[in-house]
């Protein structure tokens, strides 16, 4: 493969001329995952280098469903080009490019990086010899699988290095708690209109006490529920805890705002609030 070529020589005219390839495949394989037919399970999109180089890996691929990548990118408007330079578990160091002709201000999420602290620096690198052209200002960032971390500005048609580098290591993030809800979680009882709400606790480790908020949706007034706990699941049975819902009234309303509220550091905050449907019965 052109890429292994590459990781072994160094040299980038090899994935060039694969990539070349890879732009002449899908020209003419477009048409059949599009307009022409419906797309046989035999056509297979030629996703495994444009994946590794700007994903550090591939993300999925026919037969190799467990996602692999290293980042993933989001705020990008189609603009962005990537090539991971250097990926282990400590480390991430990544050509950037903004083939637009706008600033773009994209947002990494990283995904096998270790629980720690990162110091973070993004440069330009016109030479691109894969090391900053000057001084860059560094910053500092708690990162772990998931999380979200703001590049900066990339200015049009320039060559940027980012670099993201562990400063400390960190507790094994899946040693947390992590308390969840989400759109599924609301039950309303046909006979009664009884309403009954259910979070989750799907970390590593017992959750202390933490607040839950409803409210309808689009709709001033929350209503606070105290929970004193939630143990953290064993072997295959779930750990759930249920609310009984006595304010505000859910009846009429098509959906409403869910927030859980804890000091406790958290495997995962993006699943802490949800927009449940309500569905009697």
């Amino acid at each position: 493969m052109k890429y292994l070529q590459w990781l072994m020589t160094g040299e980038r005219e090899p994935v060039v001329e694969a990539l070349r390839a890879t732009l002449s495949d899908l020209s003419w394989e477009l048409p059949m995952w599009t307009e022409a037919e419906q797309s046989p399970d035999r056509l297979w999109l030629p996703q495994a280098l444009p994946n590794m180089m700007a994903l550090g890996d591939v993300s999925m691929l026919r037969n190799r469903t467990y996602p692999l990548q290293w980042v993933s990118w989001l705020g990008t408007g189609g603009e962005l080009a990537a090539w991971v330079l250097d990926k282990a578990p400590d480390r991430l160091r990544v050509w950037l490019v903004n083939v637009g002709d706008e600033p773009i201000s994209p947002i990494a999420t990283v995904w096998r990086l270790q629980h720690g602290t990162y110091s973070v620096r993004l440069g330009a690198d016109a030479d691109e010899d894969g090391q900053p052209d000057g001084p860059a200002e560094t910053v500092e960032a708690e990162l772990a699988r998931g999380w979200e971390l703001p590049v900066g500005e990339l200015p049009p048609r320039a060559v940027m290095l980012l670099e993201i580098m562990q400063a400390e290591a960190l507790e094994p993030i899946t040693e947390r708690a992590d308390l969840a809800v989400c759109d599924r979680d609301l039950a309303i009882d046909a006979e009664t209109g009884a309403a009954t709400l259910t979070v989750h606790n799907i970390g590593g480790a017992d959750a202390g006490p933490f607040s839950v908020r409803v409210a309808r949706q689009g709709m001033d007034g929350w209503a606070t529920y105290e929970v004193v706990g939630l143990a953290a699941p064993e072997g295959l049975e779930p750990s759930r805890a249920t609310i009984a819902l006595a304010g505000p009234d859910v009846a009429g309303c098509e959906a409403i705002e869910v927030e859980i509220v804890t000091d406790q550091p958290e495997l995962f905050v993006g699943n802490n609030r949800a927009i449940v449907p309500v569905v009697d019965g």
